[in-house]
């Protein structure tokens, strides 16, 4: 069935002998298409994650991945963590789609095509298939994105695509069998209930609290053990750091790299970092540690003042926070925003440095 569709879609529009045209034909069809469903490998850093995705428009989804599974019947949206047993509930704000929003497929997600400009194109074989590589560049969502589209000649569908520019790593995500508009998807099919062995995660007044914590909010206080031996606490930081950025993970998280970047060029301005780890063993973050080269902390989350997670009300990762030095919240974020993050790191730096935007010149007066 998926193949026959597959070859339906192909027949029905030609792939254009244009890069440029084929690349705005393919973002076209994904902003036009009510429903897909994919499976995906990705890799990165050594690291290698599968998942299948379905999802519906507006606001439908199933995504199950090695360690982590999400879920939006249309009302609720859940994250169930299978190794913790244990789930998060949330209720739809509008935007549970950005999660279906793979490289390459980001027009899925989009009200309107994503524009990108296609730099060259050129006959490669991606993982045994036939297809038209396109090198694209241009931004997605304000940030500069720059990679390799993988288009297979028989469907004229993203294969996968390829990304050397994350922070001196190579991104790679294989596609199969993707299918837009597969006919078994409808609403009753992203009904979905927690296992009866599964705990829903709440805050400690038993209220669940699915938004992010309020930015001008004191950031709460927490002690949690190192994976490398030792512990470390948002009061032992704060005293000596200009900025806390305090972000919670887990190892199919992809954006340790930027992360590390982002370290190596604030940390002697007084960034500090501790990422605080939901389910992974300390070997297995010491580990992922070395493979992404990252040299901030990295922290398992714990119980009582130890359990971060349920101090900060996360419920999706990742999520970060950023706190300035006296303990309150001036930034929070779920999924990783670099350009965001940056922006307010910038004015955080400059803040407290004293540094002051430079005045405007004086308007000249006009002669006459």
């Amino acid at each position: 069935m998926i193949s026959s569709l597959m070859l339906l879609l192909a027949v029905a529009v030609p792939q254009s002998t244009d890069g440029q045209a084929l690349y705005d034909q393919i973002s076209a069809k994904l902003t036009a298409a009510k429903g897909l469903s994919v499976d995906a490998e990705i890799s990165l850093a050594g690291q290698i994650i599968k998942t299948s995705a379905k999802a519906l428009k507006p606001n439908f989804y199933n995504m199950v991945a090695d360690q982590q599974e999400a879920h939006c019947d249309g009302k609720n949206a859940y994250i169930y963590v299978p190794s913790q047993k244990q789930y998060f509930k949330m209720p739809v704000t509008g935007n549970e789609l950005q999660q279906v929003g793979f490289p390459g497929m980001e027009s899925f997600v989009a009200p309107e095509p994503i524009k990108m400009t296609v730099k060259s194109m050129e006959t490669k074989t991606f993982n045994g298939v036939e297809t038209n590589m396109l090198a694209l560049e241009g931004q997605i969502n304000g940030r500069e994105r720059k990679y390799a589209m993988y288009v297979a000649k028989d469907t004229g569908l993203p294969v996968g695509i390829e990304d050397n520019s994350v922070q001196g790593f190579q991104l790679k995500i294989t596609y199969r069998n993707l299918v837009l508009d597969p006919p078994d998807l409808t609403p009753d099919a992203f009904k979905w209930a927690p296992p009866a062995d599964a705990k829903e995660a709440v805050q400690e007044t038993g209220e669940l609290n699915p938004a992010l914590l309020k930015v001008g909010a004191t950031a709460p206080k927490f002690s949690v053990k190192l994976a490398s031996g030792g512990t470390t606490s948002l009061a032992a930081l704060l005293p000596k750091s200009k900025a806390v950025l305090v972000t919670f993970w887990f190892s199919e998280c992809e954006d340790f790299p930027q992360m590390q970047k982002l370290y190596s060029e604030y940390k002697a301005k007084g960034l500090a970092i501790v990422a605080v780890n939901y389910q992974d063993s300390a070997d297995a973050i010491k580990k992922y540690a070395k493979t992404v080269k990252a040299t901030f902390p990295l922290a398992m989350n714990g119980i009582g003042t130890g359990d971060a997670v349920k101090l900060y009300g996360v419920k999706a990762f990742p999520t970060s926070y950023l706190v300035n030095s006296k303990g309150k919240i001036v930034w929070a974020s779920i999924a990783y925003d670099d350009a965001g993050l940056r922006k307010a790191l910038k004015g955080l730096i400059a803040a407290t440095t004293g540094k002051k935007p430079a005045p405007k010149k004086p308007a000249k007066k006009k002669s006459g």
